[in-house]
């Protein structure tokens, strides 16, 4: 019985895979390589990012305190950044953590501040500093998904 119903499917699947006619779509895309390594990114905003939290909200007091433990505990931070990103990614942050910490001290002025907003300075303070984008690309989701942690 369970062979059955495994062969009705897998014909009503192959059924659908025919009938159904494949479409490709190709998007001229711009090089932007050369022009995007010898600029600076700016550093992000609050008018930047929309939210749908309240002012003063739980999660971003949560967040907050977040931050300033990473800017006070360097090695707990790195060790965070290790277990979730590897060796790479954590040697990177404490080789950058000056960048890295003056990226998001600007953060705790502002009112809401969604995890992507930590993200977004990280990852430019690393980009400026140099560092290739996806070691930095490592280090920032493994910030942010150590400030979920906390929340």
């Amino acid at each position: 019985m369970r062979h059955r119903i495994i062969a009705l499917l897998a014909s009503f699947a192959l059924s659908f895979s025919v009938a159904i006619p494949s479409i490709t779509v190709y998007a001229d895309e711009p090089d932007y390589s050369s022009s995007v390594q010898n600029t600076t990114l700016p550093a992000p905003k609050e008018s930047d990012y929309k939210s749908s939290y309240g002012e003063r909200s739980i999660i971003t007091q949560i967040a907050k305190r977040a931050i300033r433990f990473i800017i006070k505990h360097k090695g707990a931070a790195a060790n965070v950044v290790e277990r979730i990103s590897g060796r790479k990614a954590a040697d990177t942050f404490i080789k950058h953590f000056d960048e890295i910490s003056s990226a998001i001290s600007p953060l705790l002025q502002w009112s809401d501040l969604p995890d992507q907003a930590v993200y977004d300075a990280v990852f430019r303070a690393l980009v400026d500093a140099s560092v290739p984008r996806e070691t930095a690309a490592k280090v920032a989701l493994a910030i942010k998904e150590g400030l979920s942690w906390f929340i």
